[in-house]
């Protein structure tokens, strides 16, 4: 974290003190039996101490930079808008509402794959870690994750819509399957695998789904795992023609993480979460990103 002092007491005392003093000026009828001299001296110490008590009750605000590590490329979630060079996506924007409700952080976002965003936050590099996140027990030992969650995240096989051969995670035997690195779908298909000795080939990779979509065409992978809300926004946005199929591979929810010690940080996003939550403004940007409120429900 980054600290900095915002001093906006002195300003506002001055302000205030100016004000003082024009009100004082303008009294128009009033009587006062005291001289001049004394009545401007007295209204000089009345100003200089209005001044001084509003130095004194406004403390300087101590603002410190939150480090956000996230993608550059996983639309809608978190990526850089080709025409604002800017950080955006539903994760990002979220994560900047939440901010924008803690007057002791501003936050800033630098672009990371998705196992060097964990290690940063490990090392503290970073001081969030954001991209659909889900929670798995080894995540758990490791990093603090927010109670809040901000999308339902129900991963599924995804196949070609012309595969007529696989209808879900029982049908993988002897097939390859791309799954992001580090992400919560190798976890769960790595436990699956060792849990039924299934044949399946995993395939790992970066978050890049036009590599993904063009390994599913050619051949090179059978199936990916992902949310049948993310395949259906590739599918709109890309031109392709993907389906999940079978069942949930896991019921999830997505959210940020933070280093395991930093339980301040948490607190503190936590309850920010909760109030766009509760005000509505949470499934406000989700709907704008994803097309629909896929926030997760009490």
């Amino acid at each position: 974290m980054k600290n900095k002092m915002v001093k906006k007491a002195v300003s506002m005392g001055i302000t205030l003190a100016m004000m003082s003093s024009l009100l004082m000026g303008c009294g128009g009828t009033a009587t006062n039996s005291q001289s001049p001299a004394k009545t401007a001296g007295i209204q000089a110490a009345s100003t200089e101490s209005t001044a001084e008590s509003v130095v004194a009750a406004v403390e300087p605000v101590e603002v410190t930079t939150l480090i956000c590590g996230t993608s550059g490329s996983y639309t809608p979630y978190c990526y850089i808008d080709s025409n604002t060079n800017e950080f955006t996506g539903y994760d990002v924007e979220l994560l900047r509402a939440a901010v924008d409700l803690l007057p002791q952080y501003e936050i800033e976002f630098q672009a990371y794959d998705a196992t060097e965003r964990l290690l940063a936050l490990e090392s503290d590099k970073i001081d969030i870690a954001a991209g659909q996140f889900e929670k798995n027990e080894e995540r758990e030992q490791k990093y603090l994750f927010s109670t809040v969650g901000y999308t339902n995240a129900s991963s599924q096989v995804i196949v070609d819509g012309d595969n007529d051969d696989i209808h879900g995670v029982e049908d993988l035997e002897g097939k390859k399957v791309y799954v992001i690195s580090n992400s919560n779908a190798s976890y769960q298909m790595e436990s699956y695998i060792k849990e039924h000795n299934a044949n399946i080939e995993l395939v790992y990779g970066e978050n890049n789904f036009e590599v993904i979509a063009s390994m599913l065409e050619n051949g090179t992978i059978d199936a990916y795992i992902n949310t049948a809300r993310t395949v259906a926004l590739n599918n709109e946005a890309y031109g392709t023609n993907h389906k999940a199929v079978g069942g949930a591979i896991m019921e999830s929810a997505t959210y940020y993480l933070f280093n395991k010690q930093n339980t301040e940080l948490q607190g503190a996003i936590d309850g920010a979460l909760q109030e766009l939550k509760d005000s509505g403004k949470m499934a406000e940007i989700c709907t704008e990103f994803l097309g629909a409120d896929f926030t997760p429900q009490d």
